[in-house]
């Protein structure tokens, strides 16, 4: 033939008359009744599509059934998923096959052990495990792949808590050859435990059961050994705890995973004292307190518990500090304007660059969250009805002594039993100077008033209001829930 397989079958599809209902025959005349495509050869074999595991995976929507010859598994696979989510599976695959294992030179290094081979085929072979004899409750995985054409290795992962110190034994199997390899269990020591630099995946919230918390803990100096985990118990707020189960360190550098589960009984910070590998560190997480207030004369209203840019949002919502103080904001822009205190610096001067021109009407709004709006996701600077809301709906009380000092962070006013707001003071819109920190709250709404000015709640040590104010001034921001 002077024809390709495909050249073929185009024509027969062009020609083929309507007497073989849709039949195509390649090859011959006459289609088996059975097939829709019959491709007759008495010397040549159908060749499949051949394409690399990348080459399959950059198929744009393959066809739910579509089959290809995978070149790196040299398996035949078919995509039982669908176009936008395809899983392939194999369908027949090259038989393993190697010319033994050397267990001479099998090698164990932190928590796997690696056994070289000869004569690979390139076939495949299937995952399974092997539970040790001796020292009992561990288990060596091999997953699945391919063996190399030639030499290559296997590596089987060891896991499981040990029964006890010494040697556990597994006799480790793969193309039909054997190999007893001893594996010593060791106790896991490491050099340095990192509470400081854990990474908390979630968050916990006062009142609320823990769901999807962990903390991940850095270490350094693993010597591959095994630890048996610990369950540690909250300090400072009590109904939490941390988890770590059972296995091993690695070898060098890496990171301990904790469970947080439990019920935080108050907001704050809970701690947790860690002693394992021969190290002991504090893990300190912060859970969030819950601040509410009614916003009219039936409904409550989810707050941020601390000001805007505040430094501290692990610290008591409830008690004034510079912690809480937080930053200030020019109404109608999204960038802080200044910064809020330090321990050492009041940051009470004038700020350079400071912007004395008021933002465009629009820039927040009451209707509905713009992109201007500061506050993160989920919130929103509240509206002007919102604050009178807060007012004449909480009982309001005074914290702290009230007076103008940039180093008074003690006073501020309590809404509710949920909601307090310290007494921060404001920047003027001059130069952004700070004026009448401990004396005055002033807090910004998104409602407009004008074109120049904006609407405010003010508190002082025993009243508070809204009111309007240019935008030009630095004030703070307090967010609610959307």
């Amino acid at each position: 033939m002077t024809k390709t397989i495909i050249q073929w079958a185009m024509a027969v599809l062009l020609t083929a008359p309507l007497s073989l209902s849709g039949q195509v025959v390649v090859g011959g005349e006459t289609p088996d009744p059975s097939a829709i495509l019959d491709i007759q050869s008495t010397d040549k074999g159908f060749l499949w599509p051949r394409l690399s595991t990348t080459e399959r995976n950059s198929l744009g929507s393959p066809a739910k059934g579509l089959l290809i010859l995978n070149t790196n598994t040299l398996c035949i696979e078919i995509n039982q998923g669908t176009p936008s989510a395809p899983r392939w599976e194999r369908v027949k695959c090259r038989a393993g096959a190697i010319g033994g294992l050397d267990c001479g030179n099998a090698s164990v290094s932190g928590p796997a052990i690696t056994v070289p081979y000869t004569g690979g085929n390139g076939g495949v072979y299937d995952s399974h495990s092997v539970s040790s004899s001796g020292i009992t409750g561990l288990s060596a995985t091999l997953p699945a792949g391919n063996y190399a054409d030639g030499a290559g290795s296997l590596l089987w992962t060891v896991s499981g808590v040990p029964s006890g110190l010494g040697t556990a034994n597994f006799s480790l199997s793969s193309g039909g050859y054997t190999c007893s390899v001893p594996f010593t269990v060791v106790a896991g020591t490491i050099s340095a435990l990192d509470c400081s630099g854990a990474t908390v995946t979630g968050a916990l919230t006062s009142g609320l059961a823990a769901s999807g918390v962990s903390a991940s803990v850095p270490y350094t100096g693993g010597n591959g050994g095994f630890h048996s985990g610990q369950t540690v118990t909250s300090t400072g707020l009590t109904g939490l705890t941390a988890t770590l189960s059972a296995g091993n360190f690695g070898s060098g550098a890496g990171n301990l995973t904790y469970i947080i589960a439990g019920t935080p009984a108050s907001g704050g910070t809970a701690s947790f004292v860690l002693n394992i590998g021969g190290q002991t560190c504090t893990l300190d997480i912060c859970v969030n307190y819950v601040c509410r207030a009614k916003v009219n004369a039936t409904d409550y209203r989810d707050f941020m518990c601390h000001n805007l840019g505040a430094a501290n949002t692990c610290a008591d919502p409830f008690t004034p500090s510079w912690e809480i103080n937080g930053g200030y904001w020019q109404w109608g822009r999204s960038a802080e304007a200044a910064a809020g205190p330090t321990a050492t610096n009041a940051k009470s001067g004038a700020v350079s660059g400071w912007n004395t021109t008021s933002a465009a009407n629009g820039s927040w709004a009451d209707g509905s969250k713009t992109a201007s709006d500061p506050c993160p996701n989920r919130y929103r600077v509240p509206t002007k009805a919102q604050w009178d809301g807060v007012i004449a709906n909480n009982t309001q009380t005074s914290v702290g002594s009230f007076s103008d000092s940039a180093t008074n962070y003690g006073a501020g006013v309590k809404f509710g039993d949920q909601l307090m707001l310290p007494a921060a003071g404001y920047r003027v819109n001059g130069n952004g100077a700070l004026d009448d920190r401990g004396l005055y709250g002033i807090y910004w709404s998104s409602t407009e008033n004008g074109d120049s000015n904006a609407w405010i709640l003010g508190f002082g040590n025993s009243d508070a209001g809204t009111y309007s104010y240019y935008r030009a001034f630095g004030l703070s921001v307090r967010c609610v829930a959307e």
